[in-house]
């Protein structure tokens, strides 16, 4: 019994503390209606910058993986290595997400050269032929290279910022014996 007396005095009590904080609410509710308004630009901008430096995160991502696509394919032995065709069009198959929505214009390139394991060259290059076999007492090692690259263009024009960017990536592996 005492309780249920008890319970009905702090109902009374928070009633009470409500109906104050409602007359505070009604004088003051425009103010915080200005607030918004002078808050939600700061928002929107910060929301909208977020989302077009995940873009640009987004496509370094997919050019690099692209790149590194492409690299593989040429690694798995010296056949795949010499097919620099493959090596491109392996890069362009990883790279299909760049060319949905806004246009990039990806670019891949891909090139393979050969060095010997002691280090010597041939006429100051650090670079030999593929099909020599002048490396005098060392082996001949093979590498594949893709170099890719997508123009970033930003959804909204930052001032001072530039109006586009290129994103590149470059990935060298050892071809497979």
């Amino acid at each position: 019994m005492k309780l249920q007396y008890k319970a009905r005095g702090v109902i009374k009590r928070c009633r009470k503390a409500l109906n104050r904080g409602s007359n505070l609410s009604r004088t003051e509710g425009g103010s915080s209606l200005v607030e918004f308004a002078l808050v939600l630009p700061l928002l929107l901008l910060m929301v909208l910058g977020s989302s077009d430096f995940g873009r640009l995160a987004y496509m370094y991502i997919e050019v690099y993986s692209a790149a590194r696509a492409g690299a593989a394919y040429g690694s798995q032995n010296h056949i795949t290595a010499a097919d620099n065709a493959g090596m491109q069009t392996a890069a362009y198959n990883d790279a299909a997400d760049l060319a949905t929505g806004v246009p990039t214009s990806f670019t891949a390139t891909a090139s393979h050269f050969c060095v010997c394991s002691n280090g010597n060259s041939q006429a100051g290059s650090p670079q030999v032929a593929c099909a020599t076999t002048s490396c005098s007492g060392s082996q001949l090692i093979e590498y594949v290279e893709v170099d890719t690259s997508a123009n970033y263009q930003p959804w909204i024009p930052w001032t001072g910022g530039p109006s586009s960017a290129t994103v590149a990536a470059k990935v060298q592996l050892q071809a497979g014996q």
